[in-house]
């Protein structure tokens, strides 16, 4: 069914023309004039998202947007709202919009692309499966609902979008999974039924029989090293095969809820996962979705995401952006050269019906956005811009030389041009250099001397160019003004810019959230490469990024000691920043095995057992420091039986 966008105005003249922009993309516009009809409408539920103009003849602007806002919200999932207006930007209609919390707010004249781009970013901030390019930061999301409507990938993908920090509960019939997410990318999780055993798992996957299953569990049982030295010890699983199972008994609790079509899920925001019940994770969350939804998800159910995408452009994501997934995926080729060649000019159902690329493995692509999404071909500028210069060498005439009166009007037009940026980004009280606190007088005044100023106050130029600068710039000073005239209208233009500048700083908090965790997985990829200064580089920017993550600190230590292992100043500086890393996040084993490593090294072996027993203390099941515990007690038992013999002699 297709989405309803309902569309409250008594002048209607844009309305044929968006209706057919949107109808490509599954979405039906209906007309409203009657204000009663509207909000019927709105309580029976038929529409999805609304635009409304307040200023209407028949109606009290405020009060109708009032309204319209109080049911967008009561209704399951939200209405967005979006104010289409004639009445501008007047301190009072736009200070109680954003209040009521609205997501766009055009002034008319209106391009039937604004209206798009507006319905555009509404929707992708109420509803990932009507969005088109699937969500943004500042998406809203109920801390609670069911997985019938919104789908574990595409949940996940939104809680990355946004920077998410915390855990989500999924929950299936009996069974239940929890996930932690670190700025949006999954670092842990955990299933009922407690932590399933590497043993056990390679016996329920078919990977060792029962008779060496029994056996593992006993040389375990004796201490004789962890599961990766004891397999490898059996010879019943190569190097290769040991360590792509381990990697499937952390993810498996994860990648299977891809496949969930019934169930709910929970938001619990800040929370972590007890360290003794969970699986770290390693991998990103695009070769995470890729996995997932390739093993798990429903051809038939892929297909219904995708054709709700159908009319969208696809182009593939930048090179940087595709790092990431190149690195920490076995991408089959014929996926990687068909992702490659997405260049914006084919729409998703193209994609589907040519059968180059499996359909799941697509629907991963689309959700880690290394395929992205346009309303249309992102060509088509290139192809306007190559018929421009055809056109112009195809024009024998060449111009005359300028003369210097339209030289000085050029150069004049240029300077206002600079000059309209400049006040185009400032707010009103920048524009007229008041404070908020400012009189109704010393507004007045600072605005005819702001237009004595800035040189606009005089008669209009003769030369067109330089007027319609001139006018831009009056014009923008003027609006500034009408904005600030009273002390009504400069509190509520306060208000405004308050809230305005809190969103932006949410928005940027999670774009640092979400870039730090990608210098992260960087760093660690570095690190398993041995590249010690490439990774100390990319911990250092995580930690930069993100101060309060201790993770990350603790790994940029632990880079520093292996770049430069035998220096005492960098040790100690290594252990410092290992420690502080442990007081931040003190759920994580790996910290503490790192504090060990180096203890170790430097032959101080009470402080490293301490520190190896610290992190199975977290993780019961944390392979390095098992090991490297097994290594102290039979470096001990050489030393005892050595003392023994001497003795003896």
């Amino acid at each position: 069914m297709a989405n309803s966008i309902l569309y409250i105005d008594d002048e209607p003249q844009l309305c044929a023309e968006l209706s057919e922009r949107l109808e490509p993309v599954g979405l039906e516009l209906a007309h409203v004039e009657d204000t009663d009809e509207a909000l019927g409408r709105m309580r029976s539920g038929e529409a999805d998202l609304v635009l409304i103009e307040p200023a209407l003849a028949t109606s009290d602007g405020l009060d109708l947007l009032e309204r319209v806002c109080r049911i967008g919200r009561q209704n399951r999932p939200p209405v967005p709202v979006v104010v289409v207006t004639r009445g501008g930007r007047t301190p009072a209609l736009y200070g109680r919009a954003l209040e009521l919390g609205v997501c766009d707010f055009l002034t008319k004249p209106v391009t039937v692309s604004q209206l798009v781009a507006g319905i555009e970013g509404a929707l992708g901030a109420t509803s990932e499966e009507t969005s088109w390019t699937a969500g943004s930061a500042s998406d809203e999301l109920n801390p609670q609902g069911e997985l019938s409507e919104l789908l574990v990938p595409e949940l996940l993908y939104r809680l990355h979008a946004r920077g998410y920090r915390g855990v989500v509960i999924l929950r299936c019939g009996d069974d239940r999974v929890g996930i932690h997410l670190r700025n949006g990318s999954p670092a842990a999780v955990s299933a009922s039924g407690g932590k399933e055993t590497v043993e056990d798992f390679l016996v329920r996957t078919g990977r060792i029989s029962s008779e060496q299953h029994e056996e593992l569990v006993g040389q375990l049982f004796v201490g004789a090293g962890g599961p990766r030295d004891v397999l490898a010890g059996m010879d019943v699983l190569s190097e290769e095969e040991i360590a792509t199972a381990l990697l499937e008994h952390a993810e498996e609790p994860l990648l299977r809820t891809f496949g969930w079509t019934t169930g709910s899920y929970r938001l619990l925001p800040g929370k972590k996962l007890k360290g003794s019940e969970a699986h770290e994770l390693a991998r990103s969350l695009q070769s995470l979705l890729l996995d997932g939804i390739l093993r798990h998800s429903s051809r038939e159910v892929v297909g219904l995401q995708l054709a709700r995408r159908g009319a969208l452009y696809v182009s593939r994501a930048g090179d940087e952006d595709l790092e990431d997934l190149f690195a920490d995926s076995s991408l089959a080729p014929e996926i990687r050269e068909t992702l490659l060649g997405m260049q914006g000019d084919r729409t998703v159902a193209e994609i589907v019906a040519s059968s180059e690329i499996d359909a799941r493995a697509f629907y991963a692509l689309v959700l880690g956005r290394a395929a992205e999404l346009h309303l249309e071909p992102i060509l088509l500028l290139m192809d306007e811009l190559v018929e421009v210069e055809e056109s112009a060498e195809d024009d024998a005439s060449a111009p005359a030389p300028p003369s210097p009166a339209d030289r000085d009007a050029v150069r004049r037009a240029a300077e206002l041009s600079c000059l309209a940026g400049v006040l185009a980004e400032q707010d009103d009280f920048a524009v007229l250099e008041v404070a908020e606190e400012a009189s109704d007088e010393e507004v007045r005044r600072a605005y005819h001397a702001q237009l004595e100023a800035l040189g606009v106050a005089g008669p209009p130029a003769q030369d067109p160019r330089v007027a319609q600068m001139v006018e831009q710039i009056r014009e923008r000073v003027t609006t500034a003004y009408r904005h600030l005239e009273d002390a009504e209208s400069r509190a509520s233009y306060a208000a405004a810019r308050r809230e305005e500048e809190k969103a932006r700083a949410a928005q940027a908090e999670a774009e640092r959230a979400l870039e730090a965790e990608g210098w992260f997985r960087k760093g660690e990829r570095y690190l398993r490469a041995k590249r010690y200064n490439d990774a100390v580089e990319a911990f250092g920017m995580s930690t930069h990024l993100d101060p309060e993550e201790g993770e990350y600190i603790s790994h940029l230590g632990w880079a520093l000691y292996l770049k430069e292992p035998d220096e005492e100043v960098v040790r100690r500086e290594a252990l410092e920043q290992i420690a502080r890393g442990v007081k931040l996040s003190p759920k994580r084993a790996l910290p503490y095995v790192y504090l060990g490593r180096i203890f170790k090294a430097i032959d101080d072996a009470e402080h490293a057992r301490k520190m190896f027993r610290k992190a199975t203390k977290v993780d019961p099941d944390c392979h390095p420091a098992l090991q490297e515990l097994r290594l102290l007690e039979m470096r001990e038992q050489k030393s005892k039986g050595l003392l023994g013999r001497l003795r003896r002699k």
